[in-house]
């Protein structure tokens, strides 16, 4: 039984140095072991049934016996438990957190090459989804241009509807008075100015208006 439990420490061992090798190297990324994933997925079972096994022979035993079959059957269990941390630790490792511009413009070549490597090959040789391979490839060809998001808004959505408040109460406020009657010191006036036109309330000045003198105005009325 000890060289059972030794066996299965060694795998979990040689899980924990995959995980080991890829902190050491984070520039490469190898192969995914699949053959290895599936070994200690069996290691599991065969612990799990002696487990079962075990529990099962125990009836019916002394005192002495039940104690140490139970010893062997933590023993055991920690050993499963120590193989799936490394397992799932080498996954997690494995899986790319984001796939930076080298393995996009990795993928485009492979891709794009005489050979046409397809996006399951190039899956299996980055150790990324295919999913994620072929969208990293579309977006390599076909960049988005992104606008500047420019400077940050200086006032709030309630602040605009404050000044659009305060203009449509009193059209005749000029800008510089709305700003001081809102108590705006940290922005301009041509920012109230601009936030005034954004809801299409402009500044108008008075047209002028032909003089009319008295007599104009007597025949008018007449």
């Amino acid at each position: 039984m000890s060289s059972s439990f030794s066996s299965n420490a060694t795998i979990g061992d040689t899980a924990l140095e995959l995980v080991r090798e890829l902190h050491d190297n984070p520039d490469i990324i190898p192969p995914y072991n699949e053959a290895l994933i599936k070994k200690c997925a069996e290691q599991i079972t065969d612990l799990y049934d002696t487990n079962m096994k075990a529990l099962l022979e125990i009836r019916g035993g002394t005192a002495s016996e039940e104690e140490k079959t139970m010893t062997m059957v933590r023993a055991r269990q920690a050993a499963i438990e120590r193989i799936k941390q490394c397992c799932c630790a080498y996954i997690q490792e494995m899986r790319p957190k984001s796939i930076d511009q080298v393995t996009e413009r990795l993928i485009v070549r492979l891709h794009d090459t005489d050979e046409r490597w397809s996006f399951t090959r190039i899956a299996d040789h980055v150790g990324i989804p295919k999913e994620s391979v072929r969208d990293a490839y579309h977006r390599q060809k076909n960049p988005k241009v992104h606008k500047k998001d420019g400077r940050k808004r200086k006032t709030s959505g309630r602040v605009d509807r404050m000044i659009a408040r305060k203009s449509r109460e009193n059209p005749k406020l000029t800008a510089p008075e709305i700003r001081e009657e809102l108590k705006l010191d940290d922005i301009t006036v041509r920012t109230v100015q601009n936030r005034l036109i954004e809801v299409g309330l402009f500044g108008r000045r008075p047209a002028e208006k032909p003089f009319i003198s008295p007599k104009n105005v007597k025949e008018h009325q007449n």
